[in-house]
Order: C-alpha cells, then structure tokens, then sequence
C-alpha cells in the first residue's frame, strides 16, 4: 500500500511537471511568436526607410537638375544686360545655398536613416538571438518532460514508455 502510494506520488509529480513543462513550452512558443512578430515588424521599417532614403535621394538629384537648369540660364542671360547677370548671379548663389542647404538635410535624413537601420539590423540580431534561446529553452523543457515520464513509468508498467 506505502509503495501504491509512493508511485501514485511521484505518478502525481511526474504529471505536474510535465504540465509545468507543457506550459513553460506554451510560454516560450508564445514567446518566439512575438519575437517572429517583432522581427518582422523591424523588417517592414526597415524597408520603410530604405524608401524614405532612396525618396531624399531623387529629390536632392532633381534639385541637382534645377540647379544646373538654372545656371545655363544664368550664363545666357550674362551675354545680355548687366544687371540681368547681377540678378542671375544673385539668383544662382541663392540657389547653391539652398541646394547645399538641401543636401546637408538629405545627408542628415540619410545619416539617420543609416543609423535607425542600423539599430533596427541590431534589434533584428538580438530577436534572433532570443527567439533561438526560446527554442533551446523549449527543447530543452520537453526533453527533460520526457526524461521525468520514463523514470516514472519504469518502475509503473516494467515498459519504459
């Protein structure tokens, strides 16, 4: 009867320990959906940005073509009257400031779009990292349920199951 007893025990541990296990595995799949999730969503900024970069790009280009536009016009309109090339030189130095200006902000936009990118690459690295230690820790949880029930079941039924 102490014995019956004893096996209904551990038969009864054994059972909580592998719904322990069971739910640490639900636990850590969930986990790993979420880091998934995650990765993903830093994937979609990620190509967000790469857009917003190639966006500032075109405009600092187009704003390359109004700028060289601009200075033919210059030129020619120097051959004609001089405060016609007083006024274009005016004209064409505002505009060199205003282009530098743009590409100062293009290269800041796109310096911080490197950056964001590359912390986005760093979180995209880390969820990596967790999301293969979650299924590690998974594995590791169902083989040790495995171990705990055949260590039970041996001394129960003689099978090994």
């Amino acid at each position: 009867a102490r014995r019956e007893q004893t096996l209904r025990e551990e038969s009864a541990a054994a059972q909580r320990a592998r719904t322990a296990a069971e739910q640490e595995r639900d636990s850590q799949a969930a986990r790993l959906r979420d880091a998934e999730s995650a990765l993903k969503q830093a994937n979609d900024r990620r190509i967000e940005l790469e857009s917003q970069l190639s966006a500032a790009t075109q405009a600092r280009n187009a704003l390359q073509s109004q700028l060289d536009a601009l200075r033919e016009d210059s030129q020619a309109q120097l051959t004609s009257l001089d405060q016609q090339a007083r006024q274009g030189r005016e004209q064409a130095a505002a505009l060199r400031k205003e282009l530098d200006d743009t590409r100062a902000r293009s290269r800041e936009a796109a310096d911080e779009s490197r950056s964001r990118l590359e912390a986005l690459r760093l979180e995209l690295s880390t969820l990596r990292i967790e999301a293969d230690a979650a299924r590690k820790g998974y594995e590791l949880a169902d083989e040790d349920a495995k171990r705990k029930l055949v260590r039970l079941c041996l001394p129960l039924c003689g099978c090994g199951c």
